[in-house]
């Protein structure tokens, strides 16, 4: 036989990581495309990877269901990085592709170590391990856009390079609404091939640098240029059959000593760990569900389905229950759910129903998302810096953390250790504060909520941000673009990092930066009156309820005497502040003047909703500080109702 038929009959893999997209819809990674110009050969074989990175998972807590003391953690206050409640929905993930998987005749490889470092190793074991000899056509992930995940593609891409120079490595655009049309390969290595923009029709501009700093003037040109959006992918029939020679022996140098199987998940392509699985949710979580792709479709067509989508705008600003918003995020966070699923679904739905309210809002929030993925792409290191994304450049921010960590040896993962990492000088106020011991009940409630489950609405994640930038002092302020001096909200964003099921680094740190003032749009930060916020959405005091148990005594002994729900909301005003001494509840941190000048609704502590809505114009809709909402530019057919208007909010759209 001759060599060219030998190399002919070899097998040939496809290895697909899927750490940015475990997904079988609308996910370009399944179709193994590549640029006709390097003559990719069609794939007999694939292989689905998902890496449990160390630098990014606590591998201890995924395990054993204990924190590990070698953890990651946040890269200036030292947070754990992956709190426990985001790795059980991490998990949980990965077991629902394993399982979907499964049913097409295939497995996913799921193996605890650095990607850079296990990409590699599977590339030989794939190679090697063959009795004749097969070939790696290529590995395939998902594009990243922040600079810690940057640096672990471009290590990949340099560590597949120097070891094998025939292996191509391809990201997709797999997170957005508006994709790229590019598919890149190492060898146009970021931030160069971004200036080649992936969504340069766009911004009318050849880069993301002409991208627009304000939202408005986003969403007008997207809706006046973007048209729609492609279609998604269509999920696969079937994928190639799995290089079942390869073996998992020395892959990872994190793969010692764990990894054993939980009861249910037996396979020579790694165990998924079960002890987080075990763990109950809390019984008054918002966001009850499990994490992965089917839970997701599940949930995006039950909140269609049911109308749920018709009343979003007036409900999303709800705080108790799965129903009052979407609950989208954590798999969209994770990449388990396409956001460009939703928006065609959302369309479907238009096509039927006409445009809602609650429709044209839910498009809305998914644009505030790509405006913050679009921004981390043109701001780079920037969205973590504490003087914003305009205290440098963009060539000053990631470009140089990349020259240094290729040049010098440094590691983005471990710029500060754990002797350098900042401390929080006023430890007690913040700990106040992250530990829901402000004594306000209306910010406590939030941060208990956000510790015992990981989840927090949209409009509690606003408040408790707020509090935090205008009364808990931290390390010194900072000069924001328009010369004001901005709290320094990096510890808070640190921390909720840490904790949030959905967190992703773009929303996260673009909202904390919006609000404190040193963002995209630096107009002062944003402060709200947390006693005008909870008379407005919370005005029954259920929800400060739910989560603030230690003053149920001084709850009942208000309804007994007919006391008002501004009394609860203010307990440190109950018997000249007795009332909160006795049950162990702090006296509050703060006390701002503004406060004093609410006007709370004029009811009794356990009054029906009927009779409270009634009397309560703050309960009804608001329309103050509104805008017009622009003409539709996606050519859409209008209802009578998408002409009205739409509140202008800080857009912290995690938590919808």
């Amino acid at each position: 036989m001759s060599t060219a038929s030998s190399t002919a009959s070899r097998p040939k893999i496809a290895i697909i990581l899927l750490n940015g997209a475990p997904r079988l819809h609308d996910n370009p990674l399944w179709l193994l495309r590549s640029p006709r110009r390097l003559g990719i050969p069609t794939a007999t074989h694939a292989l689905p990877l998902f890496c449990l990175d160390p630098r990014r998972y606590d591998l201890e807590m995924m395990y054993t269901g204990k924190e590990g003391a070698d953890g990651p953690k946040t890269r200036w206050f030292g947070f754990p990085k992956c709190g426990k409640w985001r790795s059980k929905f991490i998990i949980e993930s990965v077991q629902d592709i394993r399982t979907s998987l499964k049913s097409l005749g295939s497995d996913l490889c799921l193996v605890p170590g650095r990607i850079e470092t296990v990409v590699p190793q599977l590339v030989e074991s794939c190679r090697s391990n063959h009795p004749t000899g097969a070939d790696v056509v290529g590995v395939w992930i998902s594009k990243e856009i922040s600079s810690e995940e940057l640096v672990v593609e471009r290590k990949l891409a340099q560590n597949l390079s120097a070891l094998f120079p025939s292996v191509p490595l391809f990201a997709e655009w797999t997170s957005t609404v508006f994709p790229s049309e590019f598919t890149f390969s190492h060898s146009n290595a970021w931030p160069a091939s971004s200036a080649v923009n992936p969504v340069s029709n766009l911004f009318g501009g050849s880069t993301f640098l002409q991208l627009p700093d304000v939202f408005n003037q986003f969403r007008k040109l997207v809706e006046s240029r973007a048209g729609e959006p492609p279609e998604p992918y269509q999920r696969p029939a079937s994928v190639p059959p799995l290089p079942d020679w390869l073996t998992l022996e020395g892959i990872g140098p994190e793969n010692k000593g764990i990894g054993k199987p939980g009861h249910d998940d037996v396979s020579k392509f790694g165990h998924i760990p079960s002890s987080l699985l075990e763990v109950p949710t809390h019984e008054s979580s918002a966001f009850p569900f499990r994490g992965g792709e089917s839970s997701a479709l599940g949930r995006l067509n039950h909140y269609i389905s049911s109308g749920l989508i018709t009343t979003y705008k007036q409900t999303r600003n709800g705080l108790l229950g799965e129903a009052f918003s979407t609950k989208f995020s954590p798999w969209l966070a994770d990449g388990s759910l396409s956001a460009r699923k939703i928006w065609h679904q959302v369309r479907q739905h238009e096509n039927t129903h006409l445009e809602s309210e609650g429709s044209a809002w839910i498009l809305f929030e998914l644009l505030w998302r790509e405006f913050f993925k679009f921004h981390a792409v043109k701001y780079g290191d920037g969205i973590f810096r504490i003087g914003g994304v305009h205290a440098g450049t963009y060539k000053e921010t990631f470009a140089k953390a990349w020259k240094r960590s290729v040049k010098s040896g440094w590691d983005m993962f471990s710029v500060v250790n754990a002797d350098s990492r900042w401390a929080l000088p006023n430890n007690e106020a913040f700990k106040s504060w992250a530990d829901g011991r402000t004594g306000i009940p209306w910010v406590d409630a939030g941060m208990r909520e956000l510790k015992e489950t990981g989840f927090l609405s949209n409009r509690s994640r606003q408040n408790v941000a707020s509090f935090f930038l205008q009364s808990v002092p931290t390390i010194s302020s900072s000069q924001s673009a328009n010369g004001q001096v901005a709290p320094n909200w990096l510890p808070a964003a640190e921390l909720f990092e840490s904790l949030l099921i959905d967190h992703d680094p773009h929303s996260n740190y673009g909202n904390w930066q919006y609000l404190a003032g040193v963002g995209t749009d630096p107009r002062g930060w944003r402060k709200f009156n947390m006693m005008k916020q909870a008379a407005e959405y919370d005005a029954r005091a259920e929800w400060v309820s739910t989560w603030v148990t230690e003053l149920a005594g001084i709850k009942k002994s208000l309804e007994e005497r007919g006391g008002t729900t501004e009394q609860f909301h203010k307990p440190w005003t109950v018997n000249g502040g007795r009332a909160v001494d006795e049950v162990g509840y702090p006296r509050p941190i703060a006390v701002e003047r503004e406060w004093s000048h609410v006007r709370f609704p004029e009811v009794k502590l356990g009054e029906r909703r009927s009779a409270l809505v009634a009397n309560s114009p703050s309960l009804r809709q608001d329309e103050s500080s509104l805008e017009e909402r622009p003409r539709d530019g996606f050519g859409r057919a209008r209802s009578a109702r998408s002409n009205q208007k739409r509140r202008v909010d800080a857009p912290w759209n995690g938590g919808r």
